[in-house]
């Protein structure tokens, strides 16, 4: 099975960033304090999507900020919200515990 489809996360807006224009705030499922808490929510995702053994494989979304969503890993201006190694280093383990979970 695959999980074609999770994330959500954004990032708060600093206190004194004004909204883009047409809108009150930013979207996303839940908001995180800050660039480590971000983090720390997508790896929460990731692991409760493999822990089961069932997925063998997910989509996170989204990759960017567009419009009015601003759950990506990047902002809309292609700006990275996180180190994109760490991004890298918690797939990896979200990989590693399906695979141990196989054996």
């Amino acid at each position: 099975m695959l999980c074609t489809e999770f994330g959500g996360v954004n990032i708060a807006a600093p206190a004194n960033a004004e909204p883009a224009p047409g809108r009150e705030r930013d979207w996303g499922y839940t908001t995180a304090a800050d660039a480590e808490d971000l983090l720390g929510r997508i790896e929460a995702l990731m692991r409760a999507v493999v822990d089961g053994g069932v997925c063998c494989g997910f989509v996170y979304t989204q990759l960017t900020d567009i419009e009015q969503e601003t759950n990506g890993l990047y902002t809309f201006a292609r700006e990275e919200k996180l180190d994109a190694a760490r991004v890298k280093r918690a797939m990896d383990e979200a990989r590693r515990v399906y695979h141990d979970k196989l054996r």
